[in-house]
């Protein structure tokens, strides 16, 4: 588990709580010395954590005062908000006993309310997949808990990366990173690489006039998907390298014919795909009116789609009027999960929310996304699970709108979490 110390000062008469760090004032006297102006320093510890199952942690507070020249001794009582999660004996000990999120709170018998630990508890042994969604949902709804983020993300070129889908991979020495950027009444599809997800280096355009890009490694090779702008179709690409990835220069392609909606059918992401067929999940324009989900395969010469009546059913149940873009599966501690955005009211970009679908039992949680400045509306979700040093850790991409960002959140967002 990781720990965070925290600590701010403020000034004198005022106290603050900040991420499990709690700022009080005091003064103390040495002999005939005035009074020194610092506040007494509260420093919980960890600030925030995951605890597996059955495990235990000690929790902690240190208390100093006088630029902490001088500690500070007190009664500590600690309790858990929900003992069903985790309990939490007299010194402090805290224990799991349930998956799910609670807080383990710290009360001085002099000072009152020290601040609390944000925890969450995780089966990693035989999880349930209700308990692995609970797990994923809290990963992925806390972008300000995230060991890295960062908010309207452009390529060193100063390209915005719209619909950003990143995958890992070797050959790139770290991650590759498939978007779109407006330009001129349209949008062009790009390619980016990065060592560290937050930096990226324009590489190529894989697609003029198109949107929505995706990408999958086959192998050697790669498959990459776009919606082409204007008539609103996918065109699929395979590469036969990285090399041939960097040169834009597909050994196959092919355009698939609407068949659902004779007015567009776009925003693919790839399930499985290699030089001999790949199958993806799109949305389509039903009956020219509204966004609905399907799945779609092709051999490179053929194509048959269906619709996916369970993912819209999933999304619906919460009030959306449309249904669009998606990612996944991702398979997380042994169950599979996507993430698909919703149009809460059509043509009200502010209404846009992002859910999480269980493929367990055909029903999604609309995610309650919290970022530093408390946007509200976000589209064009993705979420894979990479290699980070020596961890496993999920990166999640976003695009903020406008209507509905905060404090100049919106554009693209990438974070990323390493798991336990």
């Amino acid at each position: 588990m990781a720990l965070r110390r925290l600590v701010a000062i403020v000034g004198r008469g005022q106290a603050a709580v900040v991420s499990g760090s709690l700022l009080l004032p005091m003064a103390c006297n040495s002999g005939s010395v005035a009074p020194c102006s610092d506040p007494v320093q509260v420093v919980l510890a960890p600030a925030d954590t995951t605890l597996s199952l059955g495990s235990s942690f000690a929790a902690s507070v240190r208390l100093t005062v006088c630029g902490e020249s001088k500690s500070a001794s007190d009664v500590i009582a600690w309790r858990s908000d929900d003992a069903t999660v985790a309990v939490v004996d007299a010194g402090g000990q805290v224990t799991g006993t349930g998956v799910g999120a609670t807080r383990i709170r710290a009360t001085s018998e002099h000072y009152g309310p020290l601040g609390s630990i944000e925890l969450f508890v995780y089966n990693s042994v035989n999880p349930t997949s209700a308990e692995a969604r609970a797990e994923l949902r809290y990963y992925v709804e806390r972008v300000k808990r995230a060991d890295s983020r960062q908010y309207r993300t452009t390529d060193d070129l100063g390209h915005t990366m719209d619909g950003l889908k990143i995958i890992a991979n070797p050959a790139a020495s770290g991650f590759i990173g498939v978007y779109q950027t407006y330009r001129a009444g349209t949008f062009d599809a790009h390619l980016a690489t990065s060592g560290d997800l937050l930096h990226w280096t324009w590489r190529t355009v894989i697609d003029r006039s198109a949107a929505q890009p995706t990408i999958k490694a086959a192998g050697a090779g790669f498959v990459v998907v776009t919606e082409t702008d204007g008539d609103n179709h996918l065109r699929f690409y395979y590469y036969d390298s990285w090399q041939a990835l960097l040169n834009a220069s597909p050994s196959q392609t092919f355009d698939a014919p609407r068949t659902l909606s004779p007015c567009a059918e776009g925003t693919p992401n790839i399930y499985a795909g290699d030089r001999t067929h790949v199958e993806v999940g799109f949305h389509y324009w039903s009956q020219c009116d509204v966004g609905r989900q399907a799945r779609g395969v092709t051999d490179w010469s053929s194509w048959s789609a269906a619709p996916e009546p369970a993912l819209d059913n999933a999304i619906i149940a919460y009030g959306m009027a449309g249904v669009g873009d998606r990612d996944g599966p991702l398979t997380f501690r042994g169950y599979q999960f996507a993430v698909i955005e919703g149009e809460g009211v059509r043509n009200q970009w502010d209404s846009w929310r992002v859910f999480l679908y269980d493929y367990q039992t055909h029903t999604a949680d609309q995610l309650n996304i919290q970022t530093d400045a408390g946007s509200i509306s976000f589209g064009n979700p993705t979420i894979e699970q990479v290699q980070i040093g020596e961890r496993q850790a999920l990166v999640m991409t976003l695009f903020v709108f406008l209507d509905g960002s905060r404090a100049d959140e919106n554009g693209s967002l990438v974070y990323y979490r390493g798991l336990p």
